[in-house]
């Protein structure tokens, strides 16, 4: 049975099958493998093996373990366990419950040092916070084991006490660093416990209070690592919330905005988060809750007066269509740059289009269905305009057919009111205008004229009902070039800054004077239920934003 796996890596249950008890037995004879894990002085035979691994013995002490597998091959071994079974071994002070210990070697020596047993760690304790809803893990090196220690905190253990005496090896007492992970302070775990909160709170209130919920989580989360909070109310009942971590002054500021409250999806289902093949799907992990879990563990990283300048994370409220938080935002806080958390599979865009809404109103005659020729329908006109920009929008794909540098049309909604029998007479259409020029008046005039030319001979009235205008900047620009070096820093692959065929609240920062791009971590789906976010991409997004953090605010 596969506990979790990710790409080439797997964590299969252990079943105490000959087959894995073979494998115990001949990495626990290893002389190689046991000077860090049971000791030289304690070779493990298969019937040793059976006795302190087999599954009665597992189940005895609650301790669940599993084989690592690289491409299949199997190649070492983990087991973990409630810490509230061995609270009296560690003397663990603090509450037990949802804590889980878990232990880990490597069975082949020639995988030391590769970083198979971090990536297979960081794989468990994924699948705990979220499978097992742990609150912590812990593991327990040996203070003198240096290469499990830098293995550790590669993948964000931190040390929160030591163990005198704690193990008995080759006959010998050893100091044990207690080490731990908090699920608030995993990229992983904060993501899904955004999702829960805001899904808990779309079930049982209007939507205009989803954000409570997340506020209070970000308010508490915020105050315990050290950033100012500021919660600026945008409407009756909806406000934004921004995260400072204060800089020593004389530097450039950096500005996070990520999404706050939640969307339809979240109100239709539990929004638990899945787990998949290195990735976590549910409504919400992308677009909202992973850019919010992501900005906050990046400002956390940096200490209080590391930088000059201040790093702000801005949880904004109504980001489409409206985008009221954003408008807020931009009236009382100024940044010297900024980083729209958005679902742009890993890229940096600092361009992108701009979108023109459009009302129709059509009106013709009405009529029996029985007498149609004596009708000018409304329904009819609609679907002259449809086809008309059906046409057009071809036209321009055309003339250019990647979707980041042309305009483009969609009808997004059609409506028509009319009684049976009865030919309606009356329909409204809603149109969307693909906009690439800060003048759009050449990208909507043909579309403007298209409508009225295919509805007749009902007439067309046509109103623009949203504006919202590209974002253009140079790749040149200092920002998408520091964000583009952070980024493959983080990821290891070359980055350049590029375009993107919709529209974000970044050209609404733009306009204010902040320039800003766009970046988030790899994912699909963005608004269903399948909607997914890579692990990987979480935790990369994060070292980006912490190292662009690092060089944006320096001093100016």
């Amino acid at each position: 049975m596969l506990v979790a796996s990710s790409g080439r890596l797997a964590l299969r249950a252990f079943d105490g099958s000959d087959r894995d008890v073979s494998l115990l037995s001949g990495w626990l004879s290893d002389p190689e493998v046991l000077q860090w894990f049971e000791g030289r002085d304690r070779p493990h035979d298969q019937e040793l093996v059976r006795e302190l691994y087999g599954p009665e013995a597992l189940a005895a002490a609650q301790v669940r373990a599993a084989i690592i597998e690289d491409e299949a091959v199997p190649l070492g071994y983990l087991r973990w366990y409630p810490m509230a079974t061995v609270v009296e071994e560690y003397d663990w002070r603090d509450d037990p419950t949802d804590v889980w210990a878990a232990d880990i070697f490597v069975g082949d020596p020639s995988r030391w040092g590769s970083g198979l047993g971090s990536s297979a760690l960081a794989l468990l304790v994924e699948h705990l916070l979220v499978a097992e809803r742990a609150r912590r893990v812990v593991v327990d090196p040996w203070v003198g084991n240096a290469r499990a220690i830098r293995a550790y905190e590669k993948i964000g253990f931190r040390t929160v006490g030591v163990h005198r005496g704690h193990e008995l090896f080759e006959g010998e007492r050893r100091d044990c660093w207690l080490m731990a992970v908090d699920a608030l302070d995993h990229p992983v775990g904060l993501t899904d416990r955004l999702v829960e909160v805001c899904a808990a709170a779309s079930s049982s209130s209007h939507p205009a209070s989803d954000g409570a919920a997340t506020i209070e989580l970000v308010t508490a989360w915020a105050g315990r690592h050290g950033l100012d909070v500021h919660v600026d109310e945008v409407v009756p009942g909806r406000h934004n919330v921004v995260c400072v971590r204060r800089g020593s002054g004389g530097g450039r500021t950096l500005l996070l905005a990520a999404r706050l409250d939640g969307e339809a999806p979240l109100r239709t289902t539990s929004g638990r988060v899945r787990l998949g093949d290195g990735r976590r799907e549910g409504p919400g992990v992308l677009d909202r809750a992973g850019g919010l879990a992501v900005a906050l563990l990046a400002a956390a990283s940096i200490a209080d007066g590391e930088l000059a300048g201040d790093v702000l994370v801005a949880g904004v409220v109504d980001d489409e269509p409206g985008s009221l938080g954003t408008e807020a935002l931009v009236a009382r806080w100024k940044a010297d740059g900024a980083v729209v958390l958005g679902p742009t599979g890993g890229e940096v865009v600092c361009r992108h289009c701009g979108v023109e809404v459009l009302e129709v109103v059509l009106r013709g005659l009405v009529s029996s269905t029985a007498q149609p020729e004596r009708a000018v329908s409304a329904l009819g006109a609609a679907a002259r305009v449809m086809a008309a920009l059906d046409a057009l929008d071809a036209r321009w794909a055309a003339e250019a057919a990647d979707p980041r540098f042309r305009p483009g049309v969609v009808v997004s909604g059609v409506h028509a009111e009319s009684e049976a029998f009865t030919m309606p007479a009356h329909g409204t259409m809603t149109v969307e205008v693909r906009t690439t020029s800060l003048v759009t008046t050449s990208e909507v005039g043909p579309v403007g004229e298209a409508i009225t030319w295919a509805a007749a001979p009902a007439s067309a009235e046509v109103t623009t009902t949203h504006t919202r205008r590209p974002m253009q900047m140079r790749e040149s620009h200092r920002l998408a070039e520091q964000a583009c070096a952070a980024v493959a820093g983080a990821t290891g692959v070359p980055v350049r800054a590029g375009s993107a065929p919709y529209w974000t609240a970044a050209a609404l920062l733009a306009r204010a004077g902040t320039p800003a791009v766009v970046h988030g971590p790899a994912g699909g789906a963005v608004g269903g239920p399948d909607e997914w976010v890579s692990t990987a991409g979480l935790r990369q997004t994060v070292q980006a934003l912490a190292a662009l953090a690092r060089t944006w605010c320096a001093p100016r």
